[in-house]
């Protein structure tokens, strides 16, 4: 399951970056890491492109986090 979120929202999600390699951490990555261990799921952490939640745009389209959701990007389930 790849996961997004907006990583400016301390202390749920937040961004590190050191050595070239970016790793989450906080509430929410701490809670993903325990229900991944009762339910047995994979999952990816990632930022969206834009950075956004998700806005409507006056063509009635979606981006940011919306977008992906709506184009089945980010929720993939596997056993």
């Amino acid at each position: 399951m790849a996961t997004n979120f907006n990583f400016k929202q301390a202390p749920f999600i937040m961004k590190k970056k050191a050595n070239g390699t970016v790793t989450f951490y906080g509430y929410c990555v701490d809670l993903i890491k325990d229900i991944q261990a009762i339910m047995g799921f994979e999952y990816e952490l990632y930022e969206v492109p834009d950075g956004k939640y998700g806005n409507m745009d006056s063509k009635m389209n979606w981006n940011g986090m919306i977008k992906e959701l709506m184009e089945k990007v980010c929720v993939y389930f596997t056993p």
